[in-house]
């Protein structure tokens, strides 16, 4: 606590620590929201999560096995409309473990993302470019898309992949993404605090984010990348998260986060 008040007492900066074991939680926090208030951070204080949504994406499929909706190893063409033609290496096709293992052969992020090449963009540009990213962009992608290596064979960190992960789910559903996370992973666990559409009491109580030149950033309000990074949360809730996952609270997920 020391620690984070030299830190972050005076500045318009803020970090919340949530700390965990078998015997409980504890919230450490300093600095403000910079919101236009003098709002302070706590363990309530909504975050963007950025890709450890991904984590979610991931337990989400599982739990669609669970429920019967979907195999692991169901090509990902399945689930797209068949107008959609899915990129493939030596007749190897990419099913949804692929998407979730981060091995199927996509690239970190699409090439249609911006009209600029991809290394190119600067983050503000790649903030603008997933927020205006659409799903018949993707699914442009994906057609004239080429894979350089068999599906599961290496580790590829890909956006792209994960945001096609949650949409072969909306599709199989006929859920949006929020309203998945939301009814079976949030609920079960009581994270009322994690959303992505911010009610009013949630939205007062968000911390601003910053580009690198220190200006005021609007959170990512991403349309087909939203399971790849659009989660918003609090340290309360992730403690929660962290404790279903590390086996000290258990519910019907708890064989899900053991895999």
């Amino acid at each position: 606590q020391s620690l984070l008040q030299d830190k972050f007492a005076e500045s318009n900066a803020g970090m919340v620590i949530g700390l965990l074991d078998e015997h409980g939680s504890r919230i450490f926090s300093a600095g403000k929201l910079d919101n236009g208030s003098d709002q302070k951070v706590d363990g309530d204080t909504v975050f963007e999560l950025g890709s450890v949504t991904k984590v979610f994406t991931a337990l989400l499929l599982l739990d669609t096995v669970r429920r019967g909706e979907v195999q692991l190893d169901d090509p990902v063409a399945k689930y797209l409309p068949e107008g959609v033609k899915m990129p493939t290496h030596s007749g190897k096709e990419i099913t949804l473990r692929n998407l979730a293992a981060q091995d199927s052969g996509l690239p970190f992020h699409p090439d249609n993302l911006s009209d600029k090449p991809v290394k190119e963009l600067a983050l503000r540009e790649i903030k603008e470019g997933g927020d205006a990213y659409t799903v018949e962009k993707m699914y442009a992608f994906l057609s004239g898309s080429k894979l350089t290596n068999d599906p599961g064979t290496s580790f590829e960190y890909s956006n792209v992949g994960m945001a096609l992960l949650g949409h072969a789910m909306e599709r199989k559903t006929g859920l949006d993404y929020e309203s998945l996370v939301v009814d079976r992973i949030c609920r079960p666990l009581k994270m009322d605090n994690t959303r992505i559409t911010l009610p009013p009491p949630l939205k007062a109580r968000l911390a601003k984010g910053h580009l690198a030149d220190g200006t005021r950033s609007e959170h990512w309000h991403l349309q087909a990348m939203a399971s790849s990074g659009s989660l918003l949360s609090t340290a309360n809730d992730l403690l929660k998260f962290l404790s279903a996952n590390l086996g000290f609270t258990q519910t019907h997920l708890t064989p899900l986060m053991e895999n």
